[in-house]
């Protein structure tokens, strides 16, 4: 079960730039989600009946909502971080 929890980590989880994602309307993203949930169900060897909840627990695998959360606090804080810095350079070349 370890070696199937990194291989879905590293091949399944990668959801790079999610949190550019906003234009994709609820019926996509609940597509992407109903995906995500087979997949983790079918990787693992759960059946289609079993209770989401529980695999997410017995295989301590994050929900997609949760991916898609972590995304946009990681990416808040380094835009944040990015353009204090870029604002702060530019006031120190005299350009702003």
């Amino acid at each position: 079960m370890a070696v199937k929890c990194v291989l879905f980590k590293t091949y399944c989880i990668c959801l790079y730039d999610a949190t550019l994602w906003s234009m994709y309307n609820k019926g996509s993203l609940r597509k992407l989600s109903s995906c995500y949930n087979k997949c983790l169900k079918l990787f693992f060897g759960f059946k289609h009946i079993d209770s989401l909840t529980g695999v997410l627990v017995e295989t301590r695998m994050p929900s997609l909502n949760t991916l898609m959360h972590n995304s946009h606090i990681i990416f808040s804080k380094c835009w944040n971080t990015y353009s204090l810095h870029i604002v702060s350079h530019l006031a120190a070349l005299n350009c702003i």
